[in-house]
């Protein structure tokens, strides 16, 4: 089973469109910084973090960050699942709404897209 959890707030997904509209914050309210993980069995396995236009996903089996090789040299602060606020390298920034795209994939098929790159930032 796959669940969602939101700033500790965990909520069950039944489908794609379950996790849209969970997802849809991001996009209607670009100003709030938000912190999703999907859980798979009890597991978090990816996190999804954003700022306005920006965001990043990590996942943790691999120890993997979205990233873009494009980025300048400077931290960009995320809000995580705890509310603390975290300095994390520009590189893992992405576009906000290939993140969540891409976030959906993965709970879809539980794999990761290959239309982001990836790295062990």
């Amino acid at each position: 089973m796959i669940t969602l959890q939101h700033f500790l707030e965990t909520h069950e997904l039944d489908s794609e469109q379950t996790l849209r509209n969970h997802l849809k914050v991001c996009t209607d309210d670009p100003s709030q910084n938000q912190a999703y993980w999907l859980v798979v069995d009890d597991e978090p396995i990816m996190a999804l973090f954003t700022r306005g236009h920006l965001a990043c996903l990590y996942y943790e089996p691999d120890v993997l960050w979205s990233h873009d090789p494009t980025a300048d040299d400077f931290e960009i602060e995320f809000t995580l699942e705890n509310g603390q606020v975290d300095p994390l390298p520009a590189d893992v920034a992405i576009n906000t709404q290939s993140a969540l795209e891409t976030f959906i994939h993965f709970y879809n098929t539980q794999t990761l897209s290959d239309k982001i790159q990836w790295s062990e930032t």
